[in-house]
């Protein structure tokens, strides 16, 4: 009894200090209901009632559930001033302000605290409310039917001691009839009450004096932020509902609906959160409850972990730098602007720590534009994120991990720099580069062999000034990565951009430091660059496609790049084609082929003709990576159409804006109007690749009857572009040659990977770069003994 007595006594002075038994409050409900009502007491009532029990409750609502009332008097309404007074004192909202808005009930809880708040604190909070166009709220009173109520209003600067605030609805205050009491401040976290000193009134405004010292009544841990703009989609089974994010807190978001629905709270939702478009957030929630009418719900995500890759055998690492990295960004529910110390960071994401009822993060969500910055190292790299992942950890914290989805070649490239220098500090892909030291590497280690220099002997200056160009402007076109100890280049690799879809991976150079074997470094790291980089967006990492060439004699290339062909196993990831590689003279006195036969350019009838003999060879990457989809289009469609314009991004152009030349065209070698071959033209600057794979023509034969002599008047007609008198020449199938007798001493292979790898097969390629010299040996020695071992029994069926 002595609890109901507390109770009654605190519920009439509109205090209630702590949450009674849900039995007793269910017989108090029913106990106080008028008489008409008592036919509704054992539970005929058609009203609708809202789920209970604390798995249904928010944290942040079970914290507000003291001085909050019922939830389903949120949404009463004043009463009609022409209908007949009820005859009782209710407090109720003004033109059913939503239940986020506050409840006159709390006005009272709050003025029963002792005042904190000083008059200097008051001025500076009313001045910035004015300054963010914030607004307050009016406490009100009617004087007939003594009903309170709260109207919105906008604050004025403090100004001799004084503040106006203008209603926002002035049509809504009755001069006549309504009574300002108090002011109230949602201070987010608490709400700031004092009894309004009145000077003067009207009915578009009010201006009163600032006490020294009001009330503060915070109670609320979980702070509840607006959303504006937000489009809400829930997927219930067959139910299909569009509303509105209204707000969300640490712990639950609300939703305002279009058309209230039934939603069972029993049965998980699918929730997707947009703007403009862009989703910021899809996937399963709980409903935690519903208002009476069905038009607002609140959601709680169900998943704390949303993996965006598998589990991988070898992850990027992570590191931790010192001073801490900082997040900065746009909170994209809610608009707030977050800013986050880093805990640890890899060049695929990272992870921060934040107070557990400060978060607003919901693992799932997307932030489109956040601000990455090292200090002391980088600052401002962009990227899109996604949140993976909250970990519950000790003292009210939450670990949360980032997931970087998108972000520029460029930026791309400044974080794993910074990142791996953390682990290995001789790492080099974005500081300039010692030239003097990078040549000496190429001659010291064998790279530019003597026949090579022979060649290139007669363009040194122009050599020197394309390195320069491609090391200090070419960022968009060219990555290097170097292993370098205080300006000394021990070990080197590139990657330049060949075609518009695809990078070649180039110029391996090393020599030992100290007993280390940097050419295994240098592959490891760039393998770990390719790693984050295949992540991205096509548009962003501008490739497709990685290819390189390689002589089937290099032992180490055929271990490595033949090995991964091997190992996947399968041509649309990683394909191998066998080149001829042989010098062709020019002979410039030939200017037409012989009758039927003819050079025409390349056109997409030319490009279905040779896929489909290349898929009956057994299909691969090849063709793509060449770019023939692009020449066919510049060229003209299919028979009858039109060309396409050449693409403001098309090879040409990227290599323009930095003063160098390349150019690709492709031709067709047809016999009475159909293709037997294709010719490849590629123009560049010499040095661009050492061995001129990017300045020579790559001859693809789809018939094998094709006439040598044929193919060689071709080819000096579209190598008279050159201006040389030997040119050389890249020729697949190598059979062809064999079938035509003619001898070519030297072969490559052309290796492709296909850029739009997963996790598991990324794997694939970090374990093969992981090469030590017993495993490397043993293999070569298995691969022998099975060589001598089919030798000698091809040499017993032979007998």
């Amino acid at each position: 009894m002595e609890f109901f007595n507390n109770f009654t006594q605190d519920w009439r002075r509109n205090v209630i200090k702590r949450t009674p038994p849900s039995r007793l409050v269910r017989l108090l409900k029913k106990a106080w209901q008028p008489e008409e009502d008592y036919a509704n007491i054992f539970g005929n009532s058609e009203k609708k009632s809202l789920p209970s029990g604390k798995g249904n409750r928010s944290i942040a609502d079970t914290e507000n559930e003291s001085i909050l009332r019922p939830f389903q008097l949120a949404y009463q309404t004043v009463t009609n001033h022409n209908s007949k007074n009820s005859g009782q004192n209710d407090l109720t909202i003004k033109d059913e302000l939503s239940w986020k808005k506050i409840d006159p009930r709390v006005v009272t809880a709050a003025k029963a605290t002792p005042p904190k708040v000083n008059k200097k604190i008051l001025i500076n909070l009313i001045n910035h409310l004015h300054f963010t166009h914030e607004q307050v709220y009016i406490h009100m009173q009617d004087k007939i039917n003594r009903e309170e109520f709260l109207n919105q209003g906008e604050p004025r600067p403090y100004l001799d001691d004084k503040v106006k605030i203008r209603f926002i609805d002035p049509g809504s205050f009755d001069l006549s009839r309504h009574i300002p009491l108090n002011l109230v401040i949602d201070n987010r976290k608490s709400l700031i009450v004092f009894p309004i000193d009145l000077q003067s009134l009207s009915q578009e405004s009010l201006v009163l004096k600032l006490p020294d010292m009001a009330h503060s009544y915070s109670k609320r841990q979980a702070v509840r932020h607006p959303c504006d703009g937000i489009d809400a989609e829930i997927v219930q089974g067959q139910l299909n509902v569009h509303g509105g994010l209204e707000d969300i807190n640490p712990h639950d978001l609300r939703v305002s609906l279009n058309v209230p629905e039934d939603i069972n709270p029993a049965n998980p939702l699918f929730l997707k959160l947009s703007q403009d478009n862009k989703t910021h957030f899809m996937g399963e929630c709980r409903m935690l409850r519903c208002d009476n009418k069905g038009s607002y719900i609140i959601l709680q995500p169900v998943h704390s972990n949303r993996p965006v890759l598998t589990v991988r055998k070898y992850p990027n690492e992570r590191v931790r730098i010192t001073p801490q990295p900082i997040i900065n960004f746009i909170h994209p529910l809610c608009g707030l602007a977050i800013q986050k110390r880093v805990d640890d960071i890899s060049t695929s994401g990272f992870s921060v720590t934040v107070p557990d009822q400060e978060s607003l993060l919901l693992p799932g969500m997307v932030i489109p534009q956040m601000a990455l910055h090292l200090p002391g190292m980088i600052s401002n790299l962009q990227c899109t994120v996604q949140v993976i992942y909250r970990h519950k950890e000790k003292k009210n914290l939450a670990r949360y991990g980032f997931y970087i989805l998108d972000m520029s070649l460029h930026d791309q490239r400044r974080l794993f720099d910074a990142v791996n220098k953390v682990a290995d500090p001789h790492v080099n892909l974005t500081g300039k580069v010692n030239m003097d030291s990078l040549w000496e590497l190429f001659f010291g280690s064998g790279f530019i062999y003597p026949d090579k220099y022979g060649i290139i002997s007669p363009y040194t200056d122009a050599l020197k000034e394309t390195y320069r160009k491609l090391y200090e402007e070419g960022q968009d076109i060219f990555t290097h990565l170097t292993y370098q100890d205080q300006g000394q280049v021990y070990a080197h690799m590139s990657m330049v951009k060949a075609y518009e879809d695809s990078w070649i991976i180039h110029h391996l150079a090393a020599i030992p430091m100290r007993g280390v074997r940097t050419g295994l470094k240098t592959l490891n790291h760039l393998v770990s660059y390719l790693d984050c980089l295949y992540r991205l967006p096509v548009s962003s990492k501008t490739m497709r496609y990685n290819f390189c060439y390689y002589r089937p004699e290099n032992k180490f290339s055929d271990y490595y790049f033949g090995g991964v062909c091997k190992v996947f196993n399968r041509r649309e990831i990683c394909s191998m084609d066998l080149f001829g590689y042989m010098p062709m003279t020019v002979e410039t006195k030939i200017s037409t082929l012989p009758d039927g036969w003819s050079i025409e350019t390349f056109s997409q009838d030319d490009l279905i003709l040779m896929r489909d003999y290349y898929n009956a060879l057994g299909g691969g990457m090849m063709l793509d990576a060449y770019a023939l989809e692009c020449r066919a289009a510049e060229n003209g469609g299919l028979s009858g159409q039109a060309a396409d314009a050449p693409a403001k991004n098309n090879i040409m152009s990227m290599y323009k804006k930095i003063g160098l030349k390349r150019e690709s065209k492709v031709f067709s070698i047809t016999h009475d109007g159909r293709i037997k071959a294709a010719l490849i033209v590629d123009i560049s600057d010499l040095g661009v690749n050492m061995s001129e794979l990017l300045n020579s023509i790559k001859v693809i034969v789809i018939d094998n009857t094709l006439p040598w002599p044929i193919l060689q008047d071709a080819v000096s007609r579209a190598g008279k572009v050159y201006g040389l008198d030997t040119i050389m020449v890249l020729i697949f199938p190598f059979n062809y040659l064999k079938q035509q007798g003619v001898e070519c001493k030297k072969r490559y292979y052309f290796w492709v990977l296909n850029t739009n790898l997963d996790g598991n097969d990324m794997d694939i390629i970090k374990n093969r770069a992981k090469i030590t010299k017993r495993k490397f040996i043993t293999e070569r020695f298995i691969k022998e003994i099975a060589r001598r071992r089919q030798k000698r029994l091809l040499a017993k069926l032979e007998k």
